[in-house]
Formats: structure tokens, sequence, C-alpha cells
């Protein structure tokens, strides 16, 4: 990868991106930023770009769930290069509840079909990717801003493919597998009525269905071809000690500095919008 560009991971919520990440940290170190944004909405604007880079002058790749594509990052998005992976929408939906219901607050601890209806989770890709639900600008900005759009149900050939669409042969592609809140007596349960629920959670997400099919039937083809053969990759039982010593750099790097001027940086912003409102 030329010293001049920014990988610039998408990560959809839900969609295999914490292996993903990890494969970053192991990779760059830190020379990878985890970006948290700063001000509601849960977007990381061109301004928290610009002032996270000073803190990773050497920055070569950058994610998190506030990066999104259709942000207009100036100068520094013509070096930024995207991809992302996609996921069958009724799986990452049932997931998202999953999660939320395990890892999140009380208030999300409802029975499904109230969590459906009292919380807007609906057609997460396409607003993550679009930020709308304006599907014909979601596929447009993947087929023409994307490098690499892998699917998580071909996880292990997304992550190969990833390696050659992008210009970082470097990549880190073996992994551990990640234990997940799937195993859970929640996702039983879910399991137990998919087919009762599948009807509503379609129509719910028709959108992100569209936007997935899309994916498989054109952007997949498109990006095999390129390289001949589907590429072929799979999970790793051991992590050399570089790879485990750039992680480890990258988490004290972000703990001990990054997380605590963003903090200070996050009140420093919110207390100038407090004083511009009271005027």
């Amino acid at each position: 990868m030329g010293q001049s560009s920014l990988l610039a991971f998408a990560h959809i919520p839900k969609t295999g991106g914490t292996t993903i990440n990890r494969l970053l940290w192991r990779t760059y170190g830190i020379g990878h930023v985890g970006a948290d944004f700063r001000n509601p909405p849960p977007v990381y604007t061109l301004r928290d770009l610009e002032f996270d880079l000073t803190l990773y002058p050497f920055a070569r790749s950058i994610a998190g769930h506030g990066l999104k594509p259709f942000v207009d990052y100036g100068d520094v998005g013509r070096r930024m290069v995207w991809f992302t992976m996609l996921r069958d929408p009724v799986r990452r939906y049932l997931s998202h509840y999953q999660h939320q219901y395990v890892k999140g607050p009380a208030k999300f601890q409802l029975p499904f079909p109230k969590w459906m209806r009292t919380f807007d989770r609906d057609n997460v890709m396409v607003r993550f990717i679009a930020g709308s639900d304006d599907i014909e600008a979601a596929k447009e900005i993947l087929r023409e801003r994307f490098h690499c759009v892998g699917i998580m149900e071909r996880f292990d050939e997304s992550l190969t493919l990833m390696r050659s669409n992008l210009p970082a042969p470097e990549l880190r592609v073996q992994y551990s597998r990640p234990s997940n809140v799937s195993s859970s007596d929640v996702k039983k349960r879910i399991e137990d009525n998919i087919d009762r629920f599948r009807e509503e959670i379609e129509y719910r997400n028709m959108l992100d269905l569209e936007l997935y099919r899309y994916a498989i039937d054109v952007l997949w083809p498109r990006q095999v071809a390129v390289h001949g053969a589907q590429p072929r990759s799979g999970p790793g039982s051991a992590t050399p000690v570089l790879d485990r010593g750039r992680e480890l750099s990258y988490l004290l790097y972000r703990r001990c500095l990054y997380k605590p001027v963003v903090w200070v940086d996050r009140h420093r912003q919110r207390r100038h919008r407090d004083g511009a409102g009271a005027k």
C-alpha cells in the first residue's frame, strides 16, 4: 500500500467487523485508527478525522461505526480506500437484537416483536452506506467508491479477496474464531421462531435485501473475475508474536493516549456547542 493511502473499513454493525478490526490492529498496530465520533448523531466528521490524524501521523488504516462513506472527508477522502462487509439482512437483524438484548442497557431487553416495533434498526446497511433510505445511492457508492465488498456468508473468501483487491498485500487474514453472543439462549428462542418472524423482518429490511442481492449478483462476481478463481482462506490456530505485539501496541496507545484526548476534545466541543446555543 502506498504511503499516501488510508484503508477505510466501513464497519456496519453485526457483519463480522470485530474480526476484521482485530486483523487491522495486528497488521498495522499504532498505524490503525479506531475512529471515535464526537457529537451526535453518530457520524465521524471531517473535523474528527483531521484531529485524529494529528494523533496518528503514520496512519495506514481507519475503522469505526461512525466512519461513513457518504461523508465528505475533503482532501483526506481522496486518500481513503474503502471496503466493507455485508450480511444476509435477516441474520444481521436478528444478530443486532441478540447483541443489544445481551450486552445493551435494560431498555433493549424486550421480547423480539416489541423490540422490532420500538427501535428502528431497519435497513441498517443501506442507511450506513448512503446516509438515508436511498437504495440507488447506496448501490452507486458501493460500485464507484468501494475497492472491495465482502460477504459475511463467504467470510474466509472475502478476507483473501480483500487482500487481493485492496492495495494491502500485507493484510493479515488468519484469525481465531471469536466468541459471540449468538450462543446465548436468546438466539435459540429466535431460531425456534425464525419462520414466524421472517416475513416481518424481510418487510422491514426490503432495501437491505436489495442491496445484499446486488452485492452477491453484481459486485461479488466482478471482484472475483479480476483475480480469477474464488480465493480461499480460513481461521488460523496461532498468531505470530509480532502480530500480538502490534495488537498490544494499538490497544495501549488507544487506551492511554487516544481515548483520554478524545474525551477532552468531545467535552470541549460540547461546551462550545452549548455556549453557542445559549447566545
